[in-house]
C-alpha cells in the first residue's frame, strides 16, 4: 500500500562548498540519507555528508523534513551543524548551524503497481547560516555563512 509508512534510504557522491568570513572550503565526498517515509509524500530523515578536497574538509549533519511534489520532484528543508577545516592540523576554520533548502529530481518515474519510488536521484541543497562564535582572546562575533552541495546518488523513498 503506498500510503502506508516505509524505509527511507540514500547514498551518493556529492560535490560541497562552504563559505563563512574568510573561511572557504571545497570537498568532494560522500552523502547519506536514513529516515522514514510517510503517507507516500512526507520524509522525515537524517542526511549527512562528508568530503574532502587535498588539505581540508568539510562536512555536515542535518534532519531534514521533505516533500514529494510529483514522481520527479522533492522540496525539503531542514537544519544541520556543519564544519570546515583543515584536515591535518590546526583547529576548524568553521562550525555552525545552517539550513538546508534542497531540490531533488529523480530520473526514473514509479510505475503504477509499483508502492515505493527508487531510483537515480540528483539534487542541490543551498544552505544559508551563520557561525558559532569563537571562544578565544579576540572573540570572533557570528559571521553569515553559507555551504551548498550538488549530489548525484541512488535512493530508496
Amino acid at each position: 500500500m503506498r500510503s502506508a509508512s516505509r524505509l527511507r534510504l540514500g547514498l551518493g557522491g556529492s560535490a560541497m562548498v562552504g563559505v563563512s568570513g574568510y573561511s572557504p572550503a571545497l570537498g568532494v565526498g560522500l552523502n547519506f540519507d536514513l529516515g522514514v517515509t510517510f503517507s507516500d509524500r512526507l520524509s522525515v530523515f537524517l542526511h549527512g555528508e562528508l568530503g574532502t578536497v587535498v588539505f581540508t574538509v568539510i562536512g555536515s549533519g542535518a534532519v531534514v523534513f521533505e516533500y514529494t511534489v510529483s514522481d520527479h520532484f522533492i522540496a525539503g528543508l531542514g537544519a544541520a551543524v556543519s564544519a570546515w577545516g583543515p584536515l591535518l592540523y590546526g583547529s576548524l576554520n568553521f562550525l555552525g548551524v545552517t539550513f538546508p533548502f534542497r531540490l531533488s529530481f529523480a530520473t526514473a518515474a514509479r510505475g503504477a503497481a509499483e508502492t515505493r519510488h527508487s531510483g537515480l536521484l540528483i539534487g542541490l541543497q543551498l544552505a544559508p547560516g551563520f557561525s558559532f562564535p569563537q571562544e578565544t582572546p579576540y572573540q570572533v562575533p557570528a559571521e553569515v555563512a553559507f555551504a551548498g552541495s550538488v549530489s548525484v546518488g541512488y535512493a530508496w523513498w
